[in-house]
């Protein structure tokens, strides 16, 4: 949440880019396995050739992952599999596993702060789905936080609330 960034005790893991964020988020925050074709359309419409761009992005988001996740393609369809160890806040907000103790830390921003995609509509009316969603699963975690808090700290649970 926020600004988008990858942690790593491994120097040099970077990604670089608006376009490799997002093919990196919509493969983290998809419910099922997503084709070449639909990330091309959703995310590089407006290229000459958008499975090109596709493979360029995997490349990128690849050499930032890896070892961490990699990307793994079954039946031309694309998911992340990640590693042990391997923490995706947006993923742990929506499947509603935040811990209570640590849900202010998490919720410093909306998805993918800052990004706007003029020339790719489809992914603009996504990252809009997606920023509701998380919206939606913050709020119902900063209830409960605020709820389990409002028996020992009345004041955290207001500012929470707030």
């Amino acid at each position: 949440m926020g600004r988008p960034a990858i942690e790593s005790d491994l120097r040099g893991r970077r990604l670089e880019g608006k376009k490799p964020w997002a093919l990196l988020a919509s493969l983290l925050l998809a419910e099922r396995p997503l084709a070449r074709r639909e990330l091309a359309e959703r995310i590089w419409p407006e290229t000459a050739d958008p499975l090109a761009s596709v493979r360029w992005g995997l490349l990128q988001v690849r050499r930032a992952i890896e070892p961490e996740a990699t990307i793994v393609e079954r039946d031309g369809r694309l998911t992340v599999s990640p590693r042990d160890g391997l923490v995706v806040d947006a993923r742990l907000l929506l499947g509603g596993l935040i811990e209570l103790d640590g849900v202010e830390e998490l919720l410093g921003g909306e998805l993918l702060a800052g990004f706007t995609f003029p020339d790719a509509p489809e992914l603009e009316h996504w990252l809009a789905a997606e920023r509701a969603r998380c919206d939606s699963a913050a709020s119902a975690a900063l209830r409960g936080a605020a709820s389990a808090r409002s028996r020992r700290d009345a004041a955290a649970a207001l500012r929470l609330l707030r």
